[in-house]
């Protein structure tokens, strides 16, 4: 049954039609991950056509309230939008990204808000990892144990049941990380760029190289390219200056030297690809083409259980799907919620 109609209306509806008429969902067991699904035509009036988050990130907040409090591991931020008694989503940025920088633009992306009217969203700034935070501990380690501790605790404080999780990049991962403790909590998981496998060696010594940067107290030039060269597609850091530009001044908005644990953490995961069989909840991959881990997302995939799991590849992106090109998920998202009974 299409519940669309009920849902949308004027422009939003014709974002979502015109979406609906050019992607699909694909599932593992008629999946060739190597078959791009097309871009939109420019004779469809250019909706949403390889168009970015990034104007929308400006949009008024007046319904979202920053909840401020202090867990074991230090103070946290939890961003809130939405109606508490609705389902919940508990969201994580990736990687050197905020709420703002993640997710903000992508909540106000045309036809997404009406998504998420449909749930609360809670979105979890790690410790000493929103904007301007002090400098942690100088002992403290983003483990897997820390981070299943970190969000444990804040589902708790809410009283957070049956959620949906979403995270970007190392994000996602944090959240695999504690739906593996136990899942029985949890609807599904969406994931923008996210693997579950170790770095390469070449990987290993890049974002050495970027923590040992970090520490000195900066963003480097050459740390803050390694940032977008992994969030964007190299079309896209090569011709889109505006957007290269705003998420450099984000990326220099975080204290270097946390940003600096969370590279660590990254570059010491362990691999979980043997343990995500496990997982009993649903899951929607959000996988660009021209990110850097495009394959080790799609060995996250196929480890998936096939009548769990959705796949949606998206061309001319990187990992960070959710701000490059997020018109490609939206009706993606928009079934997502309608299985996981949202």
């Amino acid at each position: 049954m299409d519940h669309t109609s009920d849902e949308y209306s004027g422009e939003d509806l014709d974002i979502i039609n015109a979406v609906r008429s050019s992607i699909d969902i694909q599932k593992l067991d008629d999946l060739n991950p190597h078959t791009e699904i097309d871009a939109f035509d420019e004779d469809k009036e250019g909706i949403l056509n390889n168009k970015t988050s990034l104007e929308f990130i400006e949009q008024p907040d007046d319904d979202v309230e920053r909840d401020t409090f202090n867990i074991a591991e230090g103070q946290v931020n939890v961003y809130i939008r939405g109606d508490r008694s609705k389902p919940a989503i508990l969201a994580i940025p990736g990687l050197g990204l905020t709420y703002r920088s993640c997710f903000k633009g992508y909540v106000h992306f045309p036809g997404n808000s009406k998504n998420f009217n449909r749930v609360c969203l809670y979105v979890l700034e790690l410790p000493g990892l929103s904007q301007e935070s002090r400098d942690l501990d100088p002992d403290f380690i983003f483990s897997p144990d820390v981070l299943v501790s970190i969000i444990d605790q804040v589902v708790q404080h809410y009283g957070l049941v049956r959620f949906i999780g979403m995270g970007a990049g190392f994000g996602g991962t944090a959240l695999l990380h504690y739906a593996l403790r136990d899942d029985s909590n949890i609807r599904g998981i969406i994931l923008f760029g996210s693997n579950a496998s170790q770095l390469t060696w070449s990987e290993w010594f890049t974002q050495r190289g970027s923590s040992i940067s970090l520490n000195k107290g900066r963003v480097s030039d050459t740390v803050k390219q390694r940032f977008m060269n992994y969030w964007f597609s190299p079309n896209t850091v090569e011709t889109d200056q505006e957007l290269i530009s705003a998420y450099g001044a984000e990326l220099h908005s975080l204290n270097p030297f946390n940003l600096a644990k969370l590279v660590d953490a990254s570059r010491s995961k362990p691999d979980i690809n043997i343990q995500i069989p496990h997982l009993k909840c649903k899951a929607m991959i959000f996988n660009g083409k021209k990110s850097v881990s495009y394959e080790q997302t799609v060995d996250l995939f196929g480890n998936y259980g096939n009548e769990l799991v959705s796949y949606l590849e998206v061309p001319d992106s990187g990992s960070l799907v959710c701000v490059e090109n997020p018109g490609y998920t939206i009706e993606s998202f928009h079934l997502f919620l309608y299985s996981c009974g949202v």
